[in-house]
């Protein structure tokens, strides 16, 4: 496998603004499919929307490890943009990126994201959504009301409207707009 170290480079000011370690198509990966780092990713935005393709410079190297050197040393030569000290949206001083498989930090956010989801689903919430499916409790965990027991009916001996007993005591037998009242 060949190793190398690559840099984008501006290719309308010639200054480079980012530095990195890799191998096979590393390198071009980021201008195809955007980049981790939010402000290289910004910038290679900002040049694919002006139609301008960034010069990517490989300097090969005979191991990983000679590889990693030559980063750091440009790194540190160049200087980064979040230290004041130059060009480069490296957020790091190089060295550190993972090698081959799956970058490390998303397989670590995956694993977070598992490790949260999980601990948000303790028995007593497991617990309180089966109740909620079979349709036991409402969604604050209450019993709902047992709605399926008969109502008793009574009719109203002024108008023959029928309904529930207690509705019927509370709103409409006193005050039955069809009530014969007497004046004496």
């Amino acid at each position: 496998m060949m190793y190398y170290t690559y840099m984008y480079i501006d290719s309308r000011t010639n200054e480079p603004f980012y530095v990195g370690k890799g191998k096979n198509e590393r390198a071009f990966c980021h201008w195809e499919f955007g980049a981790e780092n939010k402000r290289f990713n910004n910038r290679l935005k900002t040049l694919k929307k002006l139609g301008i393709t960034p010069i990517i410079h490989l300097m090969e190297c005979s191991n990983e490890r000679t590889a990693y050197e030559l980063e750091i040393g440009l790194i540190k030569q160049i200087g980064r943009k979040d230290l004041g000290s130059g060009p480069l949206y490296n957020y790091t001083n190089g060295g550190d990126g993972c090698s081959g498989g799956p970058d490390q930090r998303l397989v670590q956010t995956k694993k977070e994201t598992q490790r949260k989801r999980l601990a948000y689903w303790t028995v007593e919430r497991r617990a309180r959504q089966a109740n909620i499916a079979r349709g036991n409790t409402n969604r604050r965990g209450r019993k709902e009301l047992d709605t399926s027991k008969k109502k008793e009916l009574v009719k109203c001996p002024h108008c023959s409207v029928i309904s529930a007993k207690v509705a019927m005591n509370r709103w409409h037998f006193n005050n039955c707009r069809y009530k014969v009242t007497s004046n004496v």
